[in-house]
């Protein structure tokens, strides 16, 4: 059985925003769109050797955990929550790339 914490950020924002979309209980749907849409594929292929296969019922326990872990929040938030995560993260790793491009361009 696959674990939420086997995704990362960018992953459960998908999952939490599909879900929200379609409804918690339609996970059928929300399993196709989620593994067909290219944030999964970008994440989980053969070449970063992060493949992860998942079926309806995996789909279903990723939202049951979702949904667990943040109990005391309806869907919409917890989209939200994810969102601020994942902006925080992006923002980080902005700050990191300039960094490294001062470094870099120092050198030069």
């Amino acid at each position: 059985m696959i674990q939420l914490n086997q995704l990362n950020t960018r992953d459960i924002l998908l999952l939490a925003q599909l879900s929200e979309q379609h409804g918690i209980d339609n996970y059928k749907q929300v399993h196709e769109e989620l593994y067909d849409h290219p944030v999964w594929k970008l994440s989980h292929n053969r070449l970063n050797k992060n493949e992860l296969l998942l079926n309806p019922n995996d789909t279903q326990s990723l939202i049951d955990q979702l949904i667990e872990k943040h109990e005391d929040l309806p869907i919409v938030e917890i989209c939200e929550y994810y969102y601020d995560v994942r902006l925080k993260e992006l923002e980080s790793e902005i700050q990191e790339n300039k960094e490294l491009f001062h470094l870099v361009k120092s050198e030069v």
